[in-house]
Formats: structure tokens, sequence, C-alpha cells
């Protein structure tokens, strides 16, 4: 149960820094 909820912190950080990505190539 532990593993699931460190699995979705990865991913969620994976697409938050993909924002971000974009955010900075947009500007």
């Amino acid at each position: 149960m532990v593993q699931q909820l460190y699995v979705e912190f990865i991913i969620g950080y994976f697409l938050l820094q993909n924002l971000n990505f974009h955010g900075l190539v947009n500007m």
C-alpha cells in the first residue's frame, strides 16, 4: 500500500516537472 503511494508520488512529480518544462519552453 505504501509502495502504491510512492509510485503515485513519482508520477505526480514527473507530471509536475513536465508542466514546468513546457512552461519554460513557452516563455
